[in-house]
């Protein structure tokens, strides 16, 4: 009996012809990575040495092409042998965990990281890239080697107090406001930071980040293959478009980014696995599991990223809840409510005494951070979401040249998701699907998108938006939500083109004539569709950051969006006839994403440029000495060198404020709205003491010398000449000297 058509074999010359095109789209992928590694050295050699030479600033060398070839000879060599033999695939796949488990134990023995913390060499006039290995210091992501490493640092050496003596010169819970390593119940939900804990300082920063790459990619890969229906390379896919992701990259290391989805996924599987598991042991093990996980995010506490998510993971856990009831049909009935409500609610009950516990602990700390001016309790209602719309067309691009952006590179960037692709082509399905059935994930991945975009394009009454929890949420911070979104759209609507459609094999017609005919009437369109689509995105970039679209941004962004595109838009009997199927060329296309974003954060080894600098030693000697004295310096950035460095200081980074320290300078409070919020801190002498607001987080104190007693302070890290301002009542002793540094004692006479 006659096989039907969409079953049927392609003839050869077909099969060979889709061979030649998937070798060149892999030449096409791995010249786009040559290219993009050429122009990211000549980069970093600038940043290491100053000299303009390179692709990136239009020097082409022998040893430059030379070097671009070379790189676009290995990863074809890699993409076509990890095409060519599948079993490779399958075997990373199947011992993944322990793959991973492997990878991070070299890494953290190494103290390997993308911390950008030696940028701290060039703050203190000495750059030094000795411990980067690849890649380039950001020094716009201050929060991070600035702010939130040194707090990490600082712990280790008040030995991990829950209430820190050395932050905001003592008494700060860091348990929750930027949380911190710390012995308390709170770091039970915060598995990342375990390692500061166990391992020390350096290994300690090295889990934090590598552990949760690794979990970010795994946990990702995991879901997506719920997304996809099981298919391991769309899943690979949607995982890398998601771990990889600019915008990821980019906040890698603060606000709870990684965290948020890590644990946000987390639930979803684990709720996959409770209600699927076959027996009751197993049952309390997920149970617990989706317990803990949810007070992990609970306790992220960024609101402005948690609250979208919310919808986002809520709404897939409702749909796998209906694809589950689904799927016991007439095999069985459903567990006892029983049997699923006692673990699930015996386990939350727990959790959320455990994070109850952890917030009573730190209550003052959140009062006091919620009552400040800035941040304080800010209220949103949406709107203005078309001003970032464009956004993701240039993070393919934002490692090159990040300070070419029109603002923020941090704030601009975003998944390089080919958005509104997904979208369209998710509600084309939709619509497609009403007269047979629509696709229950589908809807549940667009009732959340509708619902968020809403808000971001028209706003929400006031009313609406603090019920909904958007309030807490700034139309900038969106896009977090909405491009994963858009990444879960892409791999679904794709995964639903890879399932095999009768009724258009046969509307194709009995033929092999005719369906070849029409096979190639379709690729013509699709590589048509994605030239125009590459073209109008490379445009939309020019309209949205101009200064950064120079010819060479714009050829490497046409570039990567082709090969993006290529698979997404060419039609599904093209990679069914062919050797390789779209799911492969799929993976192909993720080398692009993987080599931009790679290149954002740089491989750094070890905390010693900062930890072993001679600024840090030589405050930790005289505080070593001088044990219960407390510091002020010139600037937030120098207290966070003196609280590495075991000193206790006013006025490092107050993540909130010590009112009663600046009240003593300010007994009427009359100039309580400059020093009540999150701040950077800056100090100087002056004739009268008043306070200064630079920004939105922070402010300056000008101190009159006679009133340095009032801030309990005995040491000045200073670069500016104190004895200039002593008084017969207040003596500024220049104790010792390190580069431009000077450490002054403050004697004060009764």
């Amino acid at each position: 009996m006659a096989q039907p058509l969409h079953l049927q074999k392609v003839p050869s010359h077909n099969g060979q012809a889709h061979g030649r095109a998937f070798l060149a789209f892999c030449a096409l992928a791995s010249l786009y990575c040559g290219v993009f590694v050429e122009c990211f050295a000549s980069v970093a050699r600038f940043e290491r040495t100053g000299i303009m030479a390179g692709l990136v600033f239009g020097t082409i060398t022998l040893g430059g092409v030379a070097r671009t070839l070379a790189v676009a000879a290995v990863a074809l060599l890699a993409l076509t042998l990890l095409a060519a033999r599948d079993s490779v695939a399958r075997t990373i796949e199947r011992h993944r965990y322990a793959l991973a488990l492997v990878v991070l134990v070299v890494l953290v023995a190494l103290e390997l990281s993308g911390s950008s913390l030696s940028y701290w060499s060039s703050y203190f006039g000495q750059p030094t890239w000795d411990d980067v290995l690849f890649g380039i210091p950001r020094w716009i992501r201050s929060d991070e080697w600035c702010v939130f490493t040194p707090f990490s640092l600082s712990q280790s050496v008040s030995g991990n107090e829950a209430v820190s003596s050395l932050i905001r010169g003592g008494n700060t819970d860091v348990t929750m406001v930027y949380a911190q390593p710390a012995w308390s119940v709170a770091t039970l939900y915060r598995p990342f930071l375990w390692g500061y804990l166990l391992l020390g300082a350096s290994r300690g920063l090295s889990l934090f980040w590598c552990a949760r790459a690794m979990a970010l990619v795994l946990v990702s890969y995991e879901l997506m293959l719920l997304v996809a229906d099981g298919r391991r390379r769309l899943a690979a896919y949607g995982a890398v478009l998601i771990g990889f992701s600019p915008l990821v990259e980019w906040w890698f290391a603060v606000n709870g980014t990684v965290e948020l989805l890590v644990f946000g996924q987390g639930l979803v599987l684990a709720l996959h696995h409770v209600l699927r598991a076959p027996t009751r042991p197993r049952r309390w093990g997920w149970s617990a599991l989706l317990a803990w996980l949810l007070g992990c995010y609970a306790l992220i506490i960024y609101p402005a990223w948690q609250v979208p998510f919310v919808y986002v993971f809520g709404s897939l856990g409702i749909v796998d809840v209906v694809l589950w009831r689904r799927s016991l049909g007439d095999s069985g009935a459903p567990p006892r409510a029983a049997s699923l409500l006692l673990p699930l609610g015996t386990c939350v009950a727990l959790s959320v005494a455990g994070v109850g516990l952890g917030v009573a602990g730190a209550w003052d700390a959140i009062q006091a951070s919620l009552s400040t001016v800035y941040p304080g309790e800010r209220f949103f209602t949406g709107q203005g979401i078309m001003r970032i719309a464009g956004n993701p067309t240039t993070a393919l691009v934002s490692s090159l040249w990040p300070d070419l952006y029109t603002g923020n590179v941090c704030e601009s960037s975003a998944f390089v998701s080919l958005m509104p692709v997904g979208v369209a082509l998710a509600l084309y399905h939709t619509i497609r699907g009403i007269r047979r059935g629509v696709d229950a994930t589908l809807v549940g991945l667009l009732v959340p998108y509708g619902f968020l975009l809403a808000y971001g394009l028209v706003g929400f009454p006031p009313l609406l938006a603090k019920v909904t929890g958007l309030s807490l949420v700034f139309t900038e911070r969106l896009p977090l939500a909405l491009g994963y979104l858009d990444v879960a759209l892409l791999v679904r609507a794709l995964a639903l083109v890879c399932e095999p459609d009768k009724g258009d094999a046969v509307r194709a017609g009995s033929a092999h004539a005719r369906a070849a005919r029409t096979d190639a009437a379709r690729t013509v369109l699709g590589v048509v569709a994605a030239l125009v689509l590459s073209a109008a995105f490379v445009l939309v970039a020019h309209h949205t950051n101009p200064q950064l679209m120079g010819v060479k941004a714009s050829c490497l962004l046409a570039c990567g969006f082709l090969v993006l595109l290529v698979p997404v838009c060419l039609p599904g009997s093209f990679f069914a006839a062919a050797r390789h199927g779209r799911s492969t060329w799929l993976l192909v296309s993720t080398l692009v994403v993987a080599t931009s974003s790679l290149c954002i954060n740089p491989l750094q080894r070890g905390t010693a440029v900062l930890t072993q600098s001679d600024l840090v030693q030589a405050v930790a000697r005289v505080a070593s000495h001088d044990k219960d004295a407390t510091w002020i310096a010139d600037t937030s950035q120098d207290g966070q060198a003196c609280i590495v460095a075991g000193a206790p200081t006013i006025n490092c980074v107050n993540t909130y404020p010590n009112l009663g320290l600046w009240r003593a300078l300010d007994p009427q409070r009359t100039q309580e709205d400059v020093y009540n919020r999150y701040a950077y801190i800056e100090a100087g002498l002056a004739e009268s003491t008043s306070f200064e607001l630079v920004a939105n987080d922070c402010f300056r104190v000008h101190v009159a010398p006679d009133d340095v007693s009032k801030l309990g302070v005995t040491y000045w890290l200073s670069r500016a000449p104190l004895e200039d301002w002593n008084t017969p009542r207040v003596a500024f002793v220049s104790l010792e000297r390190v580069g431009a540094y000077t450490i002054y004692r403050i004697d004060v006479t009764e």
